[in-house]
């Protein structure tokens, strides 16, 4: 049977605009493109001007390059690692829920459907990165350090311009403009510019104070925040460090800490607040806790859904919207099921990077999951979220584990 001229010419040329495609798709794939556009996405935590613009950036920048030319045929690979397969699971259980939640509305499901996507796509970016390009998480640590130390200087320089010092809280650029938000990404930053002063020895002493600079900002930030839940956290991993590692550096980074809060409270004089009794010893949370509990056993086993409204009060009136507390929060979500499924993460990610720790005797991983975990127990309701500094504190280094799972198994 002839094919028609005409028909013929279409079908070549249809050929040769799909490989014409196909080879686009190639060389930005094999490009650094999406890894520059990724790394900026990262540093605009520390300066973007709004979280909008920051979301948007993501959205055009980072989501849709990902979406065009990822290859569908390498996820059956990256689902080798229980930690990533886990993680997939926990965030589609999560939408799921939306299916038996109470006063569940239409746009309920599309914008948690959006979430869902944009978490599972920063997740398996960061893994696919990691997993071809061996030198990324030094690349990596390195932005997040010199983002830091700029974003940290200019947040302190501009904040205190027209706020009392020290007596006001540190609102910083960026998405650390809360303060306990903030202080736990500042706090994770302190750790990586600790481990990696570490890592080089006594070799490279401009490397090294760059490094220890970076330690000495974040630190600062973090005492400026007056943020008790970060500052325990980093406080307690630094702690583990010390008595594990044997490294007596850590118990002087705890002690600069503790000093620095002590000049706070005696430059603060009268009018400063004091950072240890501020809303009481525990800043209420027993109190937002024990409702938190009361609402999770009302649907024990699945939650009461994504769509659930959290509403707590304390005893002097103030209105609390989630429990401070992200693991308490997943389970009121997802029941015990997606609780189960959270734990299970953290503890797969936390047994892989104990073992790579081992290995490559390099601790920022397994300090940074400690450190994270220590953090989401104070402070953090949700895992499914538009970009957000939980992105951060917990989704990256749990990434990162995963892809130090398919290394090893490699």
């Amino acid at each position: 049977m002839n094919v028609p001229t005409s028909m013929s010419r279409r079908v070549g040329s249809n050929d040769r605009l799909w490989a014409r495609w196909c080879d686009i798709r190639r060389r930005i794939y094999d490009s650094n493109v999406r890894l520059v556009l990724y790394l900026g996405f990262l540093s605009l935590y520390f300066f973007s001007p709004s979280s909008k613009a920051h979301n948007n950036y993501y959205y055009a920048l980072v989501l849709a390059p990902f979406l065009l030319t990822f290859r569908y045929s390498c996820l059956a690979r990256l689902l080798r690692s229980r930690v990533y397969s886990v993680s997939i699971g926990l965030l589609i259980y999560l939408y799921a829920t939306l299916f038996w939640a109470q006063d569940v509305e239409p746009v309920d499901f599309r914008r948690h459907g959006f979430h869902v996507l944009y978490v599972v796509a920063f997740v398996t970016l960061t893994l696919e990165f990691c997993r071809s390009r061996p030198k990324l998480r030094d690349y990596l640590y390195l932005c997040l350090c010199i983002s830091a130390l700029i974003g940290g200087i200019l947040s302190i320089l501009f904040f205190y311009l027209d706020k009392p010092f020290p007596q006001a809280r540190l609102i910083g650029l960026g998405r650390t403009d809360h303060a306990v938000l903030g202080a736990t990404i500042f706090g994770m930053v302190a750790l990586i510019g600790y481990h990696q002063q570490l890592r080089l020895g006594k070799r490279s002493w401009p490397r090294r104070l760059f490094y220890a600079g970076v330690t000495i900002v974040a630190i600062v930030f973090v005492v400026l925040t007056q943020s008790r839940g970060p500052a325990l956290a980093l406080g307690a991993t630094l702690l583990g460090v010390a008595l594990w590692l044997r490294q007596r550096t850590a118990l002087v980074v705890i002690g600069l800490a503790a000093l620095l809060y002590v000049a706070l409270q005696l430059l603060g004089g009268d009018e400063m607040p004091s950072v240890l009794t501020r809303h009481g010893l525990d800043s209420f949370r027993l109190e937002i806790w024990s409702q938190a509990i009361e609402q999770f056993k009302q649907a024990v086993w699945f939650g009461h859904g994504l769509s659930v409204t959290m509403n707590y009060s304390t005893s002097i009136g103030i209105a609390q919207p989630h429990p401070h507390n992200l693991v308490l929060a997943t389970a009121i979500y997802g029941g015990v099921t997606a609780l189960a499924l959270l734990l299970g993460i953290m503890w797969i990610a936390f047994k892989q990077a104990l073992r790579t720790a081992k290995r490559d005797q390099d601790y920022t991983l397994i300090s940074l999951l400690s450190y994270s975990y220590l953090s989401v127990m104070t402070d953090g309701h949700m895992l499914v979220s538009s970009p957000w500094p939980v992105w951060i504190y917990f989704w990256l280094p749990v990434a990162l584990s995963a892809a130090m799972e398919l290394d090893t198994d490699k």
